[in-house]
Order: C-alpha cells, then sequence, then structure tokens
C-alpha cells in the first residue's frame, strides 16, 4: 500500500488528522454541562424551518381566535398577550442563542491558540530545514542564494510580535 488504507480514498496521514479533529470536537461537546446540553438543543430546535412554521401557525391560530370569534376570546386586539408570550419567548431565545455563541466563541479562540502554536512550531522547523539544506547545498557547492535571494531572509527565527504590531496598525478595525 502507498500511504492510503485499500477502503479508504484519504491518505492515511490526512485520515488520522480528521479523526484527530473529530476526537477534539467530541471531547469539548462531551465537556458540556446538563444546562449547556438542553440550551444548544433549544437553539437547534427554535433554529428550524419547522420551528418557524410552527411559530407563525399558532400566531395566526391565535389571532384568527382573538379576531374573529367573539365567544373565545381570550385575548383581545391588539393582542396584549399574544405580545407578551412572543417578548418572553424572544428574550429565553436571545439568551440561549448567546450563550451558545459564548460557548462557541471560547471554543474558537481555543482553536485559534492551537493554529498559532502549530504555526509558530512549523515555522521553526521549516527554518531548521532551510538551514540544513543551504549547509548541504554549500557541501555540494551549491549557491543556494542562486536559487532564491530571500533564502537568507527566510533562515533567520520570524519576529512574531512585529507581525501582530504591523497588523494591528495596518488592518482597519
Amino acid at each position: 500500500m502507498s500511504g492510503r488504507d485499500r477502503d479508504d480514498s484519504l491518505p492515511r496521514h490526512v485520515a488520522g488528522n480528521i479523526e484527530t479533529i473529530m476526537q477534539l470536537e467530541e471531547a469539548a461537546l462531551a465537556t458540556r454541562s446538563r444546562g449547556e446540553r438542553i440550551a444548544d438543543r433549544v437553539v437547534a430546535v427554535a433554529g428550524s424551518t419547522l420551528f418557524l412554521a410552527f411559530q407563525l401557525l399558532l400566531a395566526a391560530c391565535w389571532i384568527a381566535v382573538n379576531a374573529a370569534t367573539p365567544a373565545w376570546r381570550f385575548d383581545p386586539f391588539p393582542f396584549p398577550l399574544l405580545n407578551l408570550v412572543i417578548a418572553s419567548e424572544a428574550m429565553l431565545l436571545t439568551i440561549f442563542v448567546l450563550s451558545k455563541q459564548n460557548r462557541l466563541g471560547h471554543r474558537a479562540d481555543r482553536r485559534a491558540h492551537l493554529d498559532l502554536q502549530v504555526n509558530l512550531l512549523s515555522e521553526k522547523e521549516i527554518t531548521a530545514a532551510l538551514q540544513m539544506l543551504t549547509l548541504v547545498s554549500e557541501r555540494l557547492g551549491i549557491d543556494p542564494q542562486h536559487a532564491d535571494p530571500e533564502i537568507t531572509e527566510m533562515q533567520g527565527s520570524t519576529p512574531v510580535e512585529e507581525l501582530a504590531r504591523d497588523l494591528h496598525e495596518k488592518l482597519p478595525d
């Protein structure tokens, strides 16, 4: 086999990366509290098309019953009880959504920190590899500057703090 499983169309290292990502996501989901799981479920249901249709049908029925049938009228026009129910529901759903977004933001921050760590490590490894290639090239009598004039600059460490400061100064808010 050439780096691929017989049953899989992806190379092993790619499949391994996907498996690692799946494990990280499963671990993040497993650490949620019971309340967070309930909130996630509420947000998932409230964000569905079926829930929207149910809400529209419920409001239409409420209005129809209170506007068209005087005998069943329990919330006359302008439907203050309906407004209270909808406003209360909106407030609760907003809290659930903000809670989930806050949690997802923290997860995204952790992923970004992991990405930065891996990128910094990769930069150091690539710099070391370039330095070794330069030494090998020099031993073989090949001028590495001839292949790429920026090779000397790339062999130095990347000033991450300076890059971050420049990006902060130059990117619009």
